[in-house]
């Protein structure tokens, strides 16, 4: 949570895990969010563009997936057997 709360200083809305939030794989976690408002509200503009995290378990620095991935792509990084360079 801190590093989502660390990024979204700025921004209108407060982020909250969602109920099944991570999902393991060979290297990272993934973490899933919204933000309070949205669920409260169902209003788009208050909610994250993206709301999945990768947090590497070597304890990297978390990091958003990239959006021009495709789900293939999304997949096969997280499925990969060592994390990639920088990760």
């Amino acid at each position: 949570m801190d590093f989502l709360d660390r990024t979204f200083t700025d921004e209108p809305f407060t982020t909250v895990l969602e109920a099944t939030p991570t999902d393991e794989y060979p290297w990272a976690w993934t973490v899933k969010f919204d933000s309070r408002e949205y669920l409260d509200t169902g209003d788009p503009a208050v909610r994250p563009f993206l709301r999945i995290v990768i947090v590497p378990k070597n304890g990297a620095t978390p990091y958003f997936p990239p959006t021009h991935w495709s789900t293939d792509d999304f997949y096969a990084h997280l499925h990969s057997e060592t994390p990639p360079t920088g990760a």
